[in-house]
Parts: structure tokens; sequence; C-alpha cells
């Protein structure tokens, strides 16, 4: 039998990667707030205490991403709002490396060569905040395990099924990576039980069909944009690992390739690789990660429909690379092959930890100034500093939401009106339009046009200059400074003579 110590060891090397999801209050999630404030919207929405009815209309047929949403209201019942979505979080970041392990047994490799992927666990889609897409990448690649298991059951595909309809509500990526690799998997399958093999997949189809609903995920606002080879490739690693000041992507970037290098040369068979040699399942693999590859070089930056698009290719591309070592690595590097996975798993356990542990610190100047804003508010946010001193991205973007989420009311924000959530604008409301992009703008601000409706500002590093600004500063703390609007300051118009 089998010592447990490897598996024990591996399981317990990631449950230490992916605790700081659960430590932390804060983490540099850019669309997480806005997360929360919709849970809270869905939450409370006909609590007069939160004011939301006001605004905010419900409308659960606007999205299919609303897997993640309803996790977080179903664990909301028995924990407060903030930890419900961050137990979401964490399943979204612990479900990486335990779907690679699935994907790694069902190839027939030793499970601890998941740790390759250590770095991967705090990608730059987590740093973007984007929940749906990395908890689907994990279900579609748990999926991928399914389809290729050597035997599977019955049980296994009632589990296919139920995974693929799991993910029609999650991301649209996840399906695409599932049907994508069935596809691949119909060619180049065995061919006595390929389509016994698929055949799971029909709840995912019937999902890809629903999909395309006329109109759905259409942002009238967004253009097509493209980005040349020339920014690409120099971007690849912040583009898949995360976006920290001190450049520590381009150390995980490194060490992971040096593991996967190391493990490749220690485990392959004599003689050159051919792709003719491996078994069916691994040719499978390689093209799914050759397509993303080229993918992320032929992709747009942002599309008519979603934004960032290029780097999910790098990433998926990157997530599969563990399953593409050598299953003979372990044992026949011995030693220097453990090591090297231990060296991935410590050094990925100790970035995370600092960084998001000193983001954490730099937050806490945040919670003394919303302790001071009033239930209800009606509330602007004016950045002259999204990133603060950890990240190189921009996690302070949203944070107002934060107050949203705690505190009710309206905050001057343009997520109310993107395809992808299940809440909008209240039609026939009497709140102006926020310019496109404010968020990335705090010039395109305008005390006239709709600056007027907010008695509250919150602001974050230095002030822009701004033609009307009729506020008295009522609270500072560190980095954030709390306005109030004083009618004392509103500048009347001038006398026609």
């Amino acid at each position: 039998m089998r010592s447990p110590a490897p598996w024990l060891l591996t399981l317990g090397a990631i449950l230490a990667l992916c605790a700081p999801c659960l430590v932390f209050g804060y983490l540099p999630c850019t669309d997480l707030p806005q997360h929360l404030s919709v849970a809270s919207i869905l939450q409370n929405h006909g609590d007069p205490a939160y004011d939301f009815a006001r605004h905010y209309d419900i409308d659960l047929g606007r999205t299919m991403y609303l897997l993640p949403y309803g996790l977080t209201l179903l664990l909301g019942l028995a924990l407060p709002l903030p930890l419900a979505l961050a137990c979401v979080v964490f399943l979204s970041v612990v479900g990486y490396p335990l779907a690679l392990m699935r994907l790694l047994r069902a190839l027939g490799k030793p499970r601890a060569l998941c740790l390759i992927g250590a770095p991967l666990v705090y990608n730059s889609a987590f740093y973007w905040g984007f929940i749906n897409f990395n908890l689907g990448m994990a279900l579609s690649i748990w999926g991928m395990a399914l389809l290729l298991e050597p035997r599977r059951g019955w049980r296994g595909d009632v589990a296919l099924a139920v995974l693929g309809g799991l993910i029609v509500f999650t991301h649209l990526y996840g399906l695409a990576l599932l049907l994508g690799f069935g596809a691949i998997v119909l060619v180049l399958g065995p061919g006595e039980d390929r389509w016994r093999r698929l055949l799971p997949l029909i709840p995912a189809l019937v999902g890809a069909v629903i999909w395309p609903r006329p109109g759905a995920g259409i942002n009238p606002d967004q253009v097509a944009s493209w980005v040349g080879a020339a920014y690409r490739l120099p971007a690849l690693p912040r583009q898949v690992f995360g976006a920290y000041q001190d450049r520590a992507e381009l150390l995980l970037m490194g060490t992971m390739l040096a593991v996967f290098a190391l493990l490749w040369a220690l485990g392959r068979a004599p003689g050159r690789p051919s792709l003719r040699r491996m078994p069916w399942a691994e040719r499978a693999l390689w093209l799914t990660v050759a397509l993303n590859l080229c993918l992320y070089q032929l992709m747009p930056l942002h599309t008519a429909t979603a934004k960032y698009v290029h780097f999910r290719h790098a990433l998926i591309a990157a997530m599969l690379l563990p399953a593409l070592a050598p299953s003979g690595a372990l044992r026949q590097g011995g030693r220097a092959a453990r090591l090297a996975l231990a060296a991935a798993a410590l050094l990925a356990i100790a970035s995370a930890w600092y960084h998001l542990g000193r983001f954490d610190r730099e937050t806490r100047d945040f919670q003394q100034v919303l302790e001071k804003i009033p239930p209800r508010p009606r509330l602007l946010s004016i950045l002259g500093d999204a990133r603060g001193q950890v990240m190189a991205s921009s996690p302070y973007l949203h944070f107002a939401a934060h107050v949203q989420a705690r505190r009710g009311g309206l905050i001057a924000t343009t997520f109310a009106r993107f395809w992808n959530i299940p809440v909008r604008r209240r039609a026939g409301g009497k709140t102006p339009d926020t310019p496109e992009s404010f968020e990335w703008l705090p010039r395109a601000y305008d005390y006239r046009k709709f600056g007027y409706h907010y008695p509250w500002v919150l602001v974050r590093g230095p002030l822009p200059r701004l033609e009307e600004f009729p506020y008295r500063l009522v609270h500072g703390e560190g980095a954030w400074r709390l306005f109030k609007k004083d009618k004392s300051l509103i500048r009347r118009p001038a006398k026609a003579q």
C-alpha cells in the first residue's frame, strides 16, 4: 500500500497557500468589492435600512454568471456576507490545484506534480477579481479529468454532467474550455468509446446554445481593441502571474518554468520525444496548450462583450502545463524532483502571505474612514491613487463598493450597466448617468452633470484639480479623505446683464 504522506503533504501545502483568502479582511482584487456590493443588493434589496430598492432592480435573467452569487447568498445565511464571499473566493482559488490533482490522477501521474502550478494559484485573474473565471477554470479542469478517465463509470458520467451544468452558470470561458477539449477528445480519443465519453457533456452543450441570447453580453460603450506581439511577449509574466510592484511575478514564473524543465529532464523517456508516441490523452492536452498560446497572440485585448480577453488564454495554457510533466519525474528524479516541487510550493506560499498581508495592513486606514460614513449614503469616489504601495494593478479602483455593501445606499459607479451581473439600475430613477470608465478617469468628474447628486465624496491619494468641488473635509485617515457637501461653496450662476 502506498504511503498517504505525499498526498497529505501536497494537500497541506495547497491549504497553506490558499488560506490568506480566509484570513485577511481585504484582498487586492479589483472587482471583488463590486461582487460584494452586488451580493449585498441581492440579499438586502427589500430592507429599508439599505435603501437598495430605490436605486436598483434585480434581474436574474440578465446574465448566466449566477453560481458565485448563489453560493455567497447561501453561505450568507449563516455567515456575515463579507466572510461568505471570502469563502467563495477561497473555493475559486483552491479549486485549481485540487482539479489539477484530479487531472493528474486521470493521467496516471503523481498528484504531487500539481505543486508545479502553485505559483499560479494567485494569478492575474485573481487580482482582477475575476471570481467567476477562476471558479469556471477549476470546474472545467475537473471536467477535463473526467473526460480522460480511463474507466469512468456511471458516477463519473453523472459528475461530468453536473459539472457541465454548473459551468454554464459560472463563466463562458470555462464552458468553452470544456467543450473545446471535448472536441479534441472526439478527434484524438480511442474510437471504441469516444462518443460515450462525450454524452455527459449534453448539459454543457445545452448551456452553450442558451448563452448567445440576442444582445446578451453586448456593451455598446465598448469596442474591440488590439495590441501587438511587441506588447504581448514582454507582458507575459504580468499577464499570467499577477501584478506586484516588486516584480515578484518574474521570480514566480521563472521558478515554475525551471521546475517544469527540471522534471521534464529527469523524467522523460530516453530518445527524442514524439507526439505520436504519447498517449492520446497527453496529446490532447499538448494540443489544448498550444491552441491557447496561439490565441494569446491572436485575440484582441477587449471585445464588445468582455475586457482583458487575450491574457486568459496564456493563463489557461500555464494552468495546464503541470499536467504535461512526465509521469516518471518523481520516481526517476528522486530527492532533486521532490526538492524542486517543495521549492515551488514554499515560494508561492511565502509570496502570497507576504504580499496579501502587506495589502491588508495598507487597508486599515480605509476601515477607519468607512466607520465615519452614515447609513444609506449617496457616495462618489475619486481616486488620485488606485494602486497603493503593494500592487502594480488597481486594487482600490472599486473600493467604494465596500461602503455600499456594508452601509447601503448608492455609489457613483458604472457596474450596474454591465450585462454580467444580475442587478441593473432602476428604470425611471433620478440618478444621473456616471461617465463611462469614471473610476479610471477621475478628471471626468463634473459637479453640474452628475456630481451634484452625491452629498459624500471619498478620495484616495491626491485630489485632481477640479473645476467645481463644493465639499469640505470631514475626516482623513492615511491616504483616504472623506468630504461632505457644503452648500455655501456651490457657485451660483452669474446673472445675465
